[in-house]
């Protein structure tokens, strides 16, 4: 396990190989904040990550315009690691674990999503399944 790095809307920490975002903010629907969070996450896909896990645990809103960096995000991930979703997803874009732990299980296979999120709330979750 790498030490997190912090930065005033997540932290950032590397799991077995997978890194992982944790937002700190129960909203994220100033647009200032959501261009930092967009030009900070992209920065991070300079380096060598190739798997995301964003865990919304603290988070109970968001702008419609964070989608827009969420779908720019997966397709910068998956031109790295090609993925094609599996068919028992009926629903959504974005695949949702329950909390961090399955998410990192979950991505420890080979076929796994290269952006998944975790402890989402069923607000937003609802929101993701239609995306």
């Amino acid at each position: 396990r790498i030490m997190p790095s912090q930065n005033p809307d997540y932290t950032y920490e590397v799991e077995q190989g997978i890194g992982v975002v944790t937002f700190c903010k129960d909203s994220l629907t100033d647009p200032e904040q959501i261009r930092r969070i967009k030009d900070s996450l992209y920065h991070l896909l300079d380096g060598d990550v190739e798997r995301l896990i964003l865990d919304f645990k603290n988070v109970q809103y968001f702008l419609s315009e964070f989608l827009g960096v969420l779908f720019v995000l997966r397709k910068k991930l998956s031109t790295r690691k090609p993925f094609q979703p599996p068919c028992s997803r009926k629903w959504g874009l974005f695949e949702i674990f329950p909390d961090r732990e399955t998410a990192i299980g979950a991505m420890a296979s080979a076929d796994s999503d290269p952006l998944v999120f975790c402890s989402v709330e069923p607000s937003l979750r609802e929101v993701f399944l239609v995306c």
